[in-house]
């Protein structure tokens, strides 16, 4: 297997695993009929940084301390909460385990991602001007108002030079395909929206599936495209009904699937 580099370099070996991301250089060519989905979650998508400051700690109940959460209101809005607790300056701890390492301290504080009112358009990154941070503010604000005092207070206190917007997209993947040389593996092969917060563990798996098939066929167990063929399958199993159920995005955290049910008083 021969890849081509974007310098015009070349590397040889075995085989080729398109670990590239969503937008993968290498599904492109193995699998050009795969495109990326653009779609969008109301806002989610939006991150930035609010500063951890003793005030706002104290409104904070402990809950949101316990990792990267998802407050929902089941009416439409969503925020994502990861508080960033250094349990000692990054600075402080290089020197003990690698001291040829400098680090900059980075204080503590609370990563969010908040929706947007509907109707509220996030532009691309291209289009952003020096307001459109505040304004996109504003709309969360009025998306969580009424929440508890901590959450307004995350988005009232956004550092507006931290906030940017990440587009969103799945894929729509292959059933299957003939095994080669050429293998894809994480978001390369299912890339998904964050609904379930799957993806990463779904890369890791995919990593040691396709080195346990691997090492099979170092071992002389497995021709080697049975090795791939085997782990793009047992891929395929396991990915692809999670990648289906993040598409339920609005059933799982808060929209249209918790909408009043038609003709009734009860949530569906």
């Amino acid at each position: 297997m021969t890849a081509t580099l974007a310098d015009g370099s070349t590397a040889h070996g075995d085989v080729l695993v398109g670990a590239d991301g969503i937008r993968s250089a290498v599904r492109s060519q193995r699998l050009p009929q795969v495109p990326v989905i653009a779609t969008g979650v109301r806002g989610i998508g939006v991150f930035g940084r609010t500063p951890l400051t003793p005030e706002l700690d104290a409104l904070m109940p402990d809950i949101l301390n316990q990792g990267v959460l998802m407050a929902v209101d089941r009416a439409g809005s969503r925020l994502l909460i990861a508080t960033f607790r250094p349990r000692r300056p990054a600075a402080e701890a290089a020197k003990d385990i690698a001291p040829d390492v400098e680090l900059d301290d980075v204080p503590a504080y609370v990563m969010i991602s908040c929706s947007v009112m509907p109707g509220t358009v996030v532009p691309p990154a291209s289009d952003w001007t020096a307001d459109t941070a505040g304004v996109l503010q504003e709309s969360m604000l009025e998306a969580v108002a009424g929440w508890h005092p901590a959450a307004q207070a995350l988005v009232r206190g956004l550092d507006l030079d931290s906030v940017f917007a990440i587009p969103f997209g799945f894929l729509e993947p292959a059933e299957n395909w003939e095994p080669s040389r050429v293998t894809i593996l994480g978001d390369a092969a299912h890339g998904m929206l964050p609904t379930l917060g799957m993806g990463a563990n779904l890369a890791l798996n995919d990593a040691a599936l396709l080195t346990e098939q691997l090492d099979r066929y170092g071992r002389g167990e497995i021709d080697l495209f049975d090795a791939i063929g085997t782990y793009e399958t047992q891929m395929r199993e396991i990915a692809y009904p999670v990648l289906r159920m993040t598409l339920d995005h609005d059933k799982n955290f808060g929209g249209g699937g918790l909408a009043k049910a038609e003709g009734s008083g009860e949530s569906s």
